[in-house]
This record gives C-alpha cells, sequence and structure tokens, in this order.
C-alpha cells in the first residue's frame, strides 16, 4: 500500500510539472502567434512621441484659445504619456486585444479633445494627427505582421 501511495504521489507530481511546462510552452506560442501586444506597444510609443511635441510646442506650432490654461493643459498631456507608457510595460502582454484597443482608443479620444477644445485650429490639428496615427498604425501592422 505504501509502495502505491509513493507512486501516486510521484506520478501526481510528475503531471503536474508537465502541465506546467506545456502551459509555459503554449503561453509562449500564444504570444508568438499573436503579435498585437507588439503592435500595440509600438503604436503607443508613436503617438507617446506626437503627445510629447504638442505638449513642448504649445505656444509655438501649438497655439491655446486661453493661455492661461497652458499649466492644466500640459499636465493633461503629460498624464496622457504616463497612460501610453504602460504599453511598453510587461502587463499589456496580459491583456485581451479587444482590451487594449478599447484602453488605446480611450487615450486617443481624450487626445482628440484636448486639441478640439483647447487649441487654435484644434479641429483641423485633430484631424492632421488622426490621419498620421492612422498612417503609423498601418505601417506598424504591416511590419509586425
Amino acid at each position: 500500500m505504501v509502495e502505491f501511495a509513493s507512486a501516486f504521489l510521484i506520478g501526481s507530481l510528475v503531471a503536474y510539472l508537465l502541465y506546467l511546462n506545456i502551459k509555459k510552452i503554449t503561453d509562449k506560442l500564444d504570444r508568438a502567434e499573436n503579435p498585437s501586444y507588439k503592435i500595440y506597444s509600438t503604436f503607443a510609443a508613436k503617438v507617446e512621441e506626437y503627445v510629447e511635441e504638442i505638449r513642448d510646442s504649445i505656444g509655438n506650432k501649438y497655439l491655446l484659445k486661453n493661455e492661461n490654461d497652458q499649466k492644466e493643459i500640459k499636465e493633461k498631456l503629460s498624464e496622457i504619456v504616463r497612460e501610453l507608457k504602460f504599453f511598453e510595460t510587461v502587463s499589456v502582454k496580459r491583456m485581451e486585444k479587444e482590451e487594449a484597443e478599447e484602453k488605446l482608443f480611450d487615450i486617443l479620444s481624450e487626445l482628440d479633445s484636448i486639441l478640439e477644445k483647447n487649441f487654435v485650429n484644434g479641429r483641423e490639428k485633430a484631424d492632421e494627427l488622426r490621419e498620421k496615427l492612422q498612417k503609423n498604425f498601418e505601417e506598424i501592422k504591416n511590419d509586425v505582421e
């Protein structure tokens, strides 16, 4: 009876270790086959560049409707940059594709709103940025796939 219990225990341990190794391998394969996290992290980095350019060009290329709002707008843009940095972390790999897309959409919508409401010719600036980002996204998507 002791031999049976020992064999059962060892067999269970081997089965569990096998399960862990298979899970680890399949997780790696899933990430390799689904490069969406790479697309989103690369795209978020590109958006981040544009947001930093906008923030740093306030008063020059990007004129505010109300100069008194400059500090507040820069803070909002800095918050967007912080949110975009999330996509450079490992945790974005664990997100579902739809969840990552939703988060990016929310960030881009907020940026669009900031541009339209607070900047001179904000509608045109937002349209320009949208076109650039769409082109960048397609290029990134084609490069990764």
